[in-house]
């Protein structure tokens, strides 16, 4: 009885855990059978997606497909016509087009030929009228120059040195290196006693005309005026040919000046007498041409009285043909 029991008893355990294991085992089983569900029907969504989209691509492809059939017959046709109709056309529209563009190059180079003749005649024609001006500015310059000289000449002659210096400066802007002005500023500057600067003018003018003679008759008066002694040597023997051929009294009067200058008083009497003895039948007559004796009076102004002083007065007059 006892065995029996327990045999039930463990019948009904073993029962108790398989009906455990079963429900388990069912459980498992409809999660694995729902998800294959959804599986399935998301490949028959996908199916259908697919089905859709190949659909639209296969009519898109048809209407493209139809459309570039239709443009191509449409090309082919025009061109078989242009073929038929319009090659001896086109041919003949280049012809033309060449033509054209010859005749237009023709013309092009026609034009510039033109152009190129009619710049030419303007710069011709631009210099032709520059020279007038010049020209012209030329003239307008010597007038002016003429009318300031004879202003110079009249300021010059009333001793008013400031308004000629005024005028010759106007001048030597416009010429600078006109020789007239040059000798007039020289002998203004002379008559002031600014014997250097005078100097220096006659120079200016000597290396414009190397031979022009009163610059250098007037040079070699202005180095003994300014006592300068050796240089005057110098000068003198540069250009005693010159000085020699000016006139017969020249050399004797500068020579005369020189000794009163170094006070060599026994050699001017020596000088004098000799001229005169030289010279004996002209004494009545001026040998020494235009010079004049303006800058040596005002100079000996400033010299003491002596008897050279007196002597050298009296042979510049015996010079000008004045002695009594």
């Amino acid at each position: 009885m006892k065995i029996i029991t327990l045999l039930l008893v463990s019948i009904f355990c073993i029962s108790i855990t398989f009906a455990q294991d079963s429900a388990i085992d069912t459980t498992d089983l409809k999660v694995a059978v729902d998800r294959l569900q959804f599986d399935v029907d998301k490949i028959k969504s996908d199916q259908i997606n697919y089905k859709i989209a190949n659909d639209l691509l296969e009519k898109t492809f048809h209407s493209n497909y139809s459309t570039i059939q239709l443009i191509l017959t449409v090309v082919i046709g025009l061109f078989t016509i242009l073929s038929y109709f319009g090659f001896r056309g086109i041919r003949t529209v280049k012809k033309d087009f060449d033509n054209e563009l010859t005749r237009m190059q023709d013309t092009h180079n026609t034009f510039k030929s033109k152009l190129d003749e009619f710049i030419e005649a303007k710069e011709k024609m631009e210099n032709e009228v520059k020279e007038i001006i010049d020209v012209n500015k030329i003239q307008e310059e010597k007038i002016t120059l003429i009318e300031i000289k004879e202003k110079i000449t009249s300021l010059s002659e009333r001793n008013e040195y400031t308004a000629a210096l005024k005028l010759i400066d106007d001048g030597l802007k416009i010429l600078k290196d006109d020789t007239d002005l040059l000798f007039d500023l020289a002998l203004i500057k002379g008559h002031q006693m600014k014997y250097s600067s005078a100097i220096d003018q006659y120079n200016k003018i000597m290396d414009i005309e190397p031979t022009n003679v009163s610059a250098i008759v007037n040079s070699a008066e202005m180095y003994l005026l300014s006592e300068n002694i050796d240089e005057y040597d110098k000068f003198v023997k540069q250009n005693k040919s010159i000085l020699e051929n000016y006139s017969e009294g020249l050399l004797p009067y500068f020579n005369i000046l020189k000794l009163y200058l170094q006070g060599d008083n026994r050699n001017m009497e020596t000088s004098i007498s000799n001229f005169k003895t030289e010279f004996l039948g002209l004494l009545d007559q001026n040998l020494l041409g235009i010079w004049q004796f303006d800058d040596l009076y005002d100079f000996l102004e400033n010299k003491p009285d002596s008897v050279e002083k007196t002597k050298l007065i009296e042979f510049c007059k015996i010079l000008q043909g004045k002695s009594s």
